[in-house]
């Protein structure tokens, strides 16, 4: 034992510099060498959830363009009595008495085993021809048992510099992930520097080279407006109003993506990133709850308190909180991209896929926190033994 405290006490009175030096090493070597230094990260429910969310809204489903339109026809509406997403005809019958209606004791064929006759469902005979006609064949690979378009999704840029280390990061996973499903991104900029933000978001996505995406096909800024929630609520009701071109002064009549593009219900989903006001709040009260539009948010850790009741009511489907948030999220689009990149026609297949920067900084940040306490803790107890010993 008292070796042990000549031990600490000898560590205690290190020249401070050598101190500065281990803690540099702490970092240093972490970003030279982050395999050995990888941090394990455990995702948060938010987190998870904002993931889950975000991955419905991907490219149109496949589907067998029957007559050669180039467009999905859909089939006459009906209603789905059995929950089983088909459309079904009334049960074969004998008509023993010949009157062209099942009558009780006649026999049927009990196609769905229910020991009942079930007659033909429902429908509107939108052509008057007595028949229900059925829409084109397709892949439902989300089981909704509708067809689904590409996905457009709006998304929010109010940040600034000062609060790149926390967001940024989400804003570059956010693009990948909506990117790599081949979801239709639109970007508006509710603070000044929200413009740059987004522009730098595109340019950092755009060095990975796994995407081969188009401006005005896959993607359009429509730039930055002053007025905050007054924008939000413009957007809501009429964007159209607000926007009569895109950050490079084209006219949004020219832009194919913009077609039936008017407010905020020709969207599928809205994500926001913000760092102040306007931000989660302003978009939950003043268009998507109204307008029962899905909305996600990435946000500062400070902001994550307030945002607490519209994630309990389900107005606000999860939330990134600050850097942690930004590097569960990024875990998981990186699990994501790895998982799907040999079997997805939007991720370049010969491309290597690496972490995002809040991975390869966080092993680092960990490991001089650490190293910091221990020093902290030896410090205090050679302090404590040397003032005991006098």
């Amino acid at each position: 034992m008292k070796k042990m405290k000549n031990i600490i006490i000898k560590l205690g009175q290190i020249d401070r510099r050598f101190v500065f030096l281990i803690i540099g090493l702490s970092v240093l070597f972490p970003l030279l060498y982050p395999d050995y230094f990888r941090v394990d990260i455990k995702i948060s429910s938010y987190s998870q959830t904002v993931f889950d969310t975000v991955d419905k809204f991907r490219d149109a489903e496949e589907y067998i363009d029957s007559n050669q339109n180039g467009v999905w026809d859909t089939g006459e509406d009906y209603i789905d009595e059995n929950g089983n997403c088909i459309w079904d005809d009334a049960e074969e019958y004998i008509d023993s008495n010949q009157n062209g209606v099942w009558d009780t004791g006649e026999d049927f064929i009990d196609a769905n085993q229910n020991d009942i006759w079930d007659d033909a469902e429902e429908y509107i005979d939108s052509n008057k021809n007595d028949v229900w006609d059925k829409g084109e064949e397709f892949i439902d690979e989300n089981q909704n048992c509708v067809w689904d378009d590409t996905a457009k999704v709006l998304v929010s840029f109010a940040y600034g510099p000062g609060t790149m280390p926390e967001i940024q990061p989400m804003s570059e996973s956010l693009l990948k992930h909506l990117f790599s499903n081949g979801a239709k991104v639109y970007i508006v900029s509710l603070w000044p520097t929200g413009a740059d933000m987004s522009q730098l978001s595109l340019k950092n996505v755009f060095k990975t080279n796994l995407f081969d995406v188009e401006e005005y096909v896959d993607y359009v800024d429509l730039g930055f407006k002053q007025g905050g929630a007054v924008v939000i609520s413009g957007i809501a009701t009429d964007l159209r109003s607000l926007y009569k071109q895109d950050s490079k002064l084209l006219d949004l009549d020219d832009i194919s993506m913009m077609e039936n593009v008017n407010n905020v219900s020709d969207f599928d989903f809205v994500f926001d990133l913000s760092a102040g006001t306007p931000g989660n709040a302003e978009w939950v009260q003043y268009a998507c709850d109204e307008y029962n539009i899905p909305l996600s948010s990435g946000c500062t850790s400070i902001m994550v308190t307030d945002a607490i009741p519209y994630i309990e009511s389900n107005q606000l489907l999860g939330i990134l909180a600050g850097m942690p948030g930004a590097a569960e999220y990024e875990q998981l689009v990186y699990n994501h991209l790895i998982n799907n990149q040999s079997n997805s026609e939007n991720i370049k297949s010969d491309i290597d896929i690496t972490a995002g920067s809040v991975l390869n900084n966080l092993s680092p940040q960990s490991v001089a926190h650490v190293i910091m306490v221990l020093l902290i803790v030896f410090g205090n107890l050679s302090y404590y033994f040397t003032r005991n010993k006098k």
